[in-house]
């Protein structure tokens, strides 16, 4: 029995110490635990207390009423070449989704925005408000010589292509909605400085407007073309109200 005894007690002790080292070890890994978190939190809070500000340009753009303007006039005389058996091709389309179907491209950005927008786009760091200057990071561009030094791996180079700085464009800066009753698009630009992200509101809503105004024209000569050609054998067709309304239109 006293041998039974001494075997045993030694046992329990055992257990009654690995419990306890069981114990301190999982209170030390909890400390640990909380300890990683609070610096965790910190680290997040101080990281998003560090971000630069952003500043937001809106607009609100409201499309123009149908039948107005030269792409009601494309319209009337497509209607009409219609009736009299010419098919001039196209269709109607929402002049919404023109505009944010134009304003998305890459080659409407390429045309109205590349050139103007690249060095606060792909450069910029911070905007002093004092001054209304950018904060230019000239480990990627040198504003004294104006030339574009970063260190950039192929495919892209020194310079940002159209593509590259599209995608940021696109991603980082442009938010574009549209209003489903009211077919209105709201725009919204986003930059370090105020006044570049008011700048690229209006340079896009300029470059929208000249875009739209070259297809319809484009539109109402290729209608007129198609008109002249058919007219002949068409009676129902007067080249003379075509060309009428197309100076009253132009003054």
């Amino acid at each position: 029995m006293s041998h039974d005894s001494v075997e045993k007690t030694p046992e329990g002790y055992d257990d009654e110490i690995d419990l306890r080292e069981l114990f301190s070890v999982l209170w030390q890994g909890k400390i640990s635990i909380i300890i990683g978190g609070l610096l965790g939190a910190i680290l997040s809070v101080g990281y998003a207390l560090s971000l630069p500000n952003f500043y937001t340009a809106e607009a609100l753009m409201a499309p123009k009423a149908e039948g107005s303007g030269l792409s009601g006039l494309a319209g009337q005389f497509g209607g009409l070449a219609g009736l009299a058996g010419i098919d001039i091709g196209g269709g109607e389309a929402s002049k919404t989704q023109i505009a944010l179907e134009t304003l998305k491209s890459r080659s409407f950005f390429a045309e109205y925005m590349y050139e103007d927008v690249l060095v606060a786009l792909m450069a910029a760091e911070g905007w002093d408000r004092e001054s209304d200057e950018l904060i230019i990071d000239e480990n990627i561009y040198d504003p004294l010589s104006q030339q574009w030094v970063r260190d950039a791996q192929l495919p892209f180079k020194k310079k940002p292509s159209v593509q590259e700085a599209y995608e940021v464009f696109i991603s980082d800066h442009l938010v574009v909605a549209e209003d489903q009753k009211t077919s209105f698009v709201s725009l919204k630009v986003k930059h370090y400085s105020a006044t570049v992200a008011r700048d690229w509101v209006l340079a896009i809503i300029g470059g929208i407007e000249a875009s739209v105004r070259e297809k319809e024209v484009s539109e109402a000569e290729r209608s007129i073309l198609f008109l002249k050609a058919e007219s002949s054998e068409n009676s129902l067709i007067s080249l003379n109200e075509v060309f009428a309304s197309l100076i009253e239109e132009q003054t």
